[in-house]
């Protein structure tokens, strides 16, 4: 799995999760590093970024990750929940699965 195609995201983000549940922040990272490099116009991959990252503790980092979604894909749903985020609130899950 681990040397999967990059351009399938889901299989990726998936990797990258079950990375997160390990406690591997610094593979779960990389992996999202190369779902993102091979989907940059997906808002669903910067969004479960931001998810896991909020998840491990990294608020700061998360929002930065939605900004970064926001400027390439330009989806209303990052920013509802890059706003969440910043007012201390959870992301919204259910808009986006």
């Amino acid at each position: 799995m681990e040397k999967g195609f990059v351009r399938n995201w889901v299989s990726t983000s998936m990797l990258a999760i079950t990375y997160m549940k390990k406690n591997k922040t610094g593979k779960m990272v990389e992996t999202f590093g190369k779902a993102i490099s091979g989907n940059r116009k997906e808002p669903m991959v910067y969004a479960v970024y931001a998810f896991c990252m909020d998840r491990v503790g990294e608020r700061t980092k998360a929002i930065e990750i939605l900004k970064k979604g926001i400027a390439k894909t330009s989806d209303e749903r990052l920013q509802e929940n890059m706003d969440l985020l910043e007012s201390g609130k959870k992301m919204k899950n259910e808009e986006l699965w």
